[in-house]
């Protein structure tokens, strides 16, 4: 049972966790790899602090940054995909 399922490893997902972890919700992000699409870029020239940044780097300072603030709250289901939701409450 997890307070909070994170869907995707893009940069809002990973800001979910991170913000998950300090506020100490056990937390579970589900996703195929850290960087989202972001991945896949050669350059990345709106990402703020960075005039540019290569895809690749930006997704290892994603994993760096939440690795370092995800304590046992966080669990990471990397290499995963959901592929439906289902409601099971009112």
């Amino acid at each position: 049972m997890y307070d909070l399922v994170i869907i995707g490893g893009g940069p809002a997902g990973v800001a979910a966790g991170i913000y998950a972890a300090r506020k100490q919700l056990k937390t579970v992000l589900v996703t195929e790899e850290i960087g989202g699409q972001s991945v896949v870029s050669e350059g990345i020239e709106n990402w703020i602090g960075s005039p540019k940044i290569h895809g690749a780097e930006l997704a290892k300072a994603f994993s760096a940054h939440l690795g370092a603030v995800k304590g046992d709250v966080v669990t990471l289901a990397l290499h995963e995909r959901v592929e439906s939701l289902t409601s099971v409450g009112g």
